[in-house]
């Protein structure tokens, strides 16, 4: 994703996270229910929801200091 940023001369200043436990369920706040169908959800609760916290902080902070600059 990164690469197809650079190479068409994306706008915005952009770069990579990667989270060791967090599934694709990006959503800071998603319940329990989560856990019924997504295994890294069920396998590592605590370190999902503190993974989570860290993304939906990194959006925040990109929204604040480069979309709305």
């Amino acid at each position: 994703m990164e690469e197809q940023l650079n190479m068409n001369k994306f706008s915005y200043p952009h770069k990579h996270i990667c989270f060791k436990h967090m599934s694709h369920m990006m959503l800071e706040n998603c319940g329990k229910s989560i856990q019924w169908f997504i295994k890294s959800e069920k396998q590592f609760p605590e370190e999902c929801a503190r993974e989570r916290v860290v993304m939906g902080q990194e959006c925040i902070n990109w929204i604040e200091k480069v979309w709305r600059a």
